[in-house]
């Protein structure tokens, strides 16, 4: 994958509200219902995307000269990021968040601390919650005492 990341400017203005407003129009509807995926549209608007983009917040993912995400962040939040449904799962969203995860980290270094402690806890949590689940699932596979008779498998 030879994909760049760029500073969106004021040239790609459109490039930004297409790959946007691509990806609300097809994925959206199969989540939200159609007063909600408006809703998302009007919030991308050109004059939101263009007031982003001026503030040097927007930024574009270009591969073999094609625009196919986007994302911005706004102080230490991630705000927007989108990649064209033909484009998708081929690592350009990982791509970008990583991207934007580091732009963030460089100008809030606490956070970074503060997100590391969360991501610990939260996959320490996860990996407590899988155990679980396996204990359950083996238990669930075990023929119970009833579940043996009933299938004419008695044990004696």
């Amino acid at each position: 994958m030879a994909a760049t990341i760029i500073t969106a400017g004021k040239e790609h203005i459109e490039a930004v509200q297409s790959i946007t407003h691509t990806t609300i129009q097809k994925n959206y509807p199969y989540y939200y219902p159609k007063d909600v995926v408006d809703f998302f549209l009007e919030s991308h608007d050109i004059y939101s995307l263009t007031n982003s983009i001026w503030q040097r917040k927007v930024y574009l993912l270009e591969d073999d000269g094609v625009f196919v995400g986007t994302g911005s962040i706004n102080g230490y939040e991630i705000c927007r990021l989108f990649v064209l449904p033909e484009h998708q799962g081929k690592g350009y969203g990982s791509m970008l968040m990583d991207f934007l995860e580091k732009k963030v980290f460089l100008n809030f270094p606490v956070i970074t601390l503060f997100l590391h402690t969360i991501f610990l806890q939260t996959r320490l949590q996860t990996c407590r919650i899988l155990q679980i689940q396996n204990r359950k699932r083996r238990h669930s596979l075990l023929p119970s005492h009833d579940t043996e008779q009933k299938n004419g498998l008695s044990s004696s």
